[in-house]
């Protein structure tokens, strides 16, 4: 099993996690990762690509 990355899905405020995608081979694995165990220096760009997201609809 090679996992891959897939795609940003959303970022829930209320439980405080970043979901996300994973595939392996075709098949997509829905994740999820709580933002106090994010790596700090990837956090700032993990949220603000989520809001970046969010404003755009894509």
């Amino acid at each position: 099993m090679t996992l891959t990355s897939g795609h940003y899905i959303g970022h829930e405020y209320d439980r405080m996690i970043v979901l996300f995608s994973m595939r392996d081979d075709g098949k997509e694995i829905p994740c999820a990762i709580s933002t106090s165990a994010m790596d700090y220096r990837l956090r700032d760009r993990i949220e603000a690509r989520g809001q970046q997201v969010s404003s755009d609809g894509t």
